[in-house]
Parts: C-alpha cells; sequence; structure tokens
C-alpha cells in the first residue's frame, strides 16, 4: 500500500527544537505558515489565508536542520500528513496539521 505524501512551502514560525530518544536518535519539531493570497471577484480586493503547519523530522535530518536552518527561512518539506490524536477534553476542534519530513 502507497503512504499519501505532502509538499509545504513556507517560512518557518520558529527555530527547530532539538531532541533525542533515549536510544540516542535525533528528531526534530518545527513549524512553517504557508500564506495564500487570492483576489476576490466581488470586491476587487486582495485576501489572505495562511495555514499552519508542524512538522517533525528524524536521524541526520533532524540534525541538519537544527544546525542550518532558523525562523524565517523559507522552506520546502515533501513528506507524510501525520495527524495528532483529537484532545479528549475539547472534542469537537481539530488539530493543527501536521507532516512527518522524509
Amino acid at each position: 500500500m502507497a503512504d499519501n505524501s505532502i509538499t509545504i512551502v513556507g517560512n518557518m514560525t520558529r527555530d527547530p527544537e532539538i531532541r533525542y530518544t533515549p536510544s540516542g536518535q535525533a528528531n526534530a519539531r518545527l513549524g512553517v505558515a504557508v500564506s495564500r493570497r487570492w483576489m476576490n471577484k466581488k470586491t476587487n480586493d486582495w485576501e489572505e489565508r495562511t495555514s499552519f503547519f508542524n512538522v517533525i523530522a528524524w536521524g541526520d535530518m533532524a540534525e541538519n536542520i537544527s544546525d542550518t536552518l532558523a525562523k524565517g527561512t523559507r522552506i520546502i518539506v515533501n513528506g507524510r500528513p501525520r495527524s495528532p490524536p483529537r484532545s479528549s477534553s475539547h472534542p469537537d476542534r481539530f488539530p493543527t496539521s501536521a507532516a512527518r519530513a522524509d
């Protein structure tokens, strides 16, 4: 069975946060903002909507991200969509979009 894939092109919203598992494997967490702009045909005004994604990378990629990227950097992320579980205290709220970088 094939996995779904996602490509995110946007700006980092924060510096990457690197952590290590008890076995020593690195993982980096980062945020990416993607803005979409369009002309409203009814009002002839430009409108903009921004979506936010949480991204996690593992291993050598995580260490490379941590060493070379910073808040505000324009990046392209190729990976797989990842949905965090819904909160039991707020089951009506949808979680933030997320991806695992490949």
